[in-house]
């Protein structure tokens, strides 16, 4: 946050505040990202799920494929066969 906060020149208090009045912080927003990632690089089916938990920086696959099912409702297999199915 601290990087964040230099970079735009508004203090971390200033910047917490702010997401706090948006009713978001900073790891939801850092999640949101990564999830959104994530559902991309699932659909275009050349990566392990392993692979796609690192590159967007969650290293337990576990966690990782529960925090996608909390996000999107279902595993990324799934989410991978649904989509699939709607595509082709």
């Amino acid at each position: 946050m601290s990087l964040i906060s230099d970079e735009i020149n508004i203090s971390e208090v200033a910047i917490r505040k702010k997401l706090e009045n948006e009713q978001t912080s900073f790891y939801q927003i850092l999640l949101d990202v990564r999830m959104q990632k994530a559902a991309k690089l699932i659909l275009k089916n050349d990566l392990q799920i392993g692979k796609i938990s690192k590159l967007v920086g969650i290293s337990s696959v576990s966690y990782f494929i529960k925090v996608f099912k909390t996000y999107y409702g279902v595993t990324p297999k799934n989410y991978f066969s649904y989509h699939k199915k709607i595509i082709f």
